[in-house]
């Protein structure tokens, strides 16, 4: 999981007391670009839990943490404003820093975990490295729980 963020507390609290919500258009968006990325990564991680994960596994996975990462881009930049096919829309500064910290960390760190895989000289990803990146799928998973019932769905 993420470094604790020294902030973390009293993001969560400014949320929870703001009653911030999100847009159910950033949600569905999310969950297109995020959360069944994620889980395609995750298929391919709890598949042969006792093995190795291929090179072309691997490459699969990079292309899938390459999405995420461009995703998670697309909320840090431009002040909170996600942008979709037809046209902006406004995340809160408060989810933006927590979605910043806790899933991007999660992700660079799912990178550095599979450089084995998508390296230049690719191998094959231990079975220490798929339980570590089963364990990250997990956490996030968590966050993302978390994310959803602190916050309301806007229309």
């Amino acid at each position: 999981m993420a470094n604790v963020y020294k902030e973390q507390e009293q993001l969560w609290q400014t949320v929870a007391q703001k009653k911030i919500g999100i847009p159910r258009l950033v949600w569905e968006y999310w969950d297109q670009k995020f959360w069944l990325v994620l889980k395609d990564i995750e298929d391919i991680i709890v598949r042969n839990p006792d093995q190795e994960i291929s090179v072309e596994e691997s490459r699969k996975i990079g292309r899938g943490l390459g999405d995420l990462t461009i995703f998670l881009h697309s909320i840090k930049k431009g002040e909170g404003r996600v942008r979709l096919e037809d046209g902006l829309l406004y995340v809160p500064m408060e989810i933006k820093e927590l979605v910043g910290h806790y899933l991007g960390n999660d992700v660079f760190r799912m990178n550095l975990l599979m450089l084995d895989g998508t390296d230049f000289d690719p191998k094959p990803v231990s079975v220490e490295i798929r339980n570590k990146m089963k364990k990250t799928i997990e956490e996030i998973r968590s966050f993302g729980e978390r994310l959803k019932n602190s916050t309301k769905e806007l229309i």
